[in-house]
């Protein structure tokens, strides 16, 4: 008793041991607590190399990745009688810890929102096509003007970088030795070589281009004119694919440097 605060001891530890255990598996009941005991073998494969409080949360996450044998036994935890001022910072560390697992796990963290929004985005942008020349879209009881498209153009590009910048973090998590090897991203320097994705980069943008210019071929048809909102979906549809292509042609560059790093510099993990 009086040995933890409440606010450590009922929101704390098992908040962010229950995020431990969702993202990678670890069958333990407090992922934060300090006495630990490891061999020297299982200490040098998981090459720890966290600098805070967080060092705990990595060698759990270390250890269960590396299918290292983990078990727990009860301890007495006695309240300190030193007069000094706690090390724990509980809102700085606990930020930390949660930054350091999503780093470790970056599909729950940009993946899986991001391609939530792209296809949301996507969903949007199509169902616009369908709906009437100079008519909102009805769908479910509901009329979806153009300015559903705009909504779907935004959703779309920020959810398209969002899934970029998830590869990113993979290939930084990697390199700075926060994760083993990825298959995914070998599998991904492979195949989607620098010249492939310019060309589709390419495509993309060129497609954009085109229902673009038909919106401006009609424009000066009518003299600079209004025009009706089915050319305004179009052109919404047009302008983002051109954004897409461009943002897809220079991370292309970016990759392809990435992908060198990744080749010759990444740490081969001890198991």
């Amino acid at each position: 008793p009086g040995a933890m605060p409440w606010k450590n001891r009922y929101i704390g530890n098992p908040t962010l041991t229950a995020i431990l255990r969702f993202l990678f598996g670890a069958k333990v009941s407090d992922a934060h607590c300090g006495m630990r005991a490891f061999t020297k073998r299982a200490y040098e494969a998981m090459d720890l190399r966290t600098p805070g409080m967080e060092f705990a949360s990595e060698m759990v996450i270390k250890a269960a990745k590396l299918g290292l044998s983990i078990a727990e036994v009860p301890i007495a935890f006695h309240p300190d009688r030193r007069d000094r001022t706690p090390h724990l910072r509980p809102w700085r560390d606990g930020f930390r810890h949660v930054k350091l697992m999503l780093l470790y796990s970056p599909t729950a963290l940009f993946l899986v929102p991001g391609l939530g929004l792209l296809v949301i985005g996507l969903a949007l942008l199509i169902a616009q096509l369908f709906a009437p020349i100079d008519q909102p879209l009805e769908l479910f009881g509901l009329q979806l003007d153009f300015h559903w498209a705009l909504l779907g153009s935004v959703l779309a590009l920020v959810g398209y970088q969002i899934v970029t910048v998830h590869f990113f973090v993979r290939v930084y998590s990697v390199t700075h030795r926060l994760r083993e090897e990825d298959r995914l991203l070998e599998r991904g320097f492979r195949v989607l070589t620098l010249p492939r994705v310019l060309a589709l980069a390419t495509v993309v943008i060129l497609a954009g281009v085109l229902l673009d210019g038909i919106v401006v071929v009609r424009w000066l048809r009518t003299d600079f004119g209004p025009l009706e909102s089915g050319s305004t979906r179009l052109f919404i549809l047009g302008s983002t694919l051109m954004a897409l292509g461009v943002q897809t042609f220079f991370n292309a560059f970016f990759f392809s440097i990435l992908g060198d790093a990744y080749k010759y510099d990444r740490p081969q993990l001890r198991r």
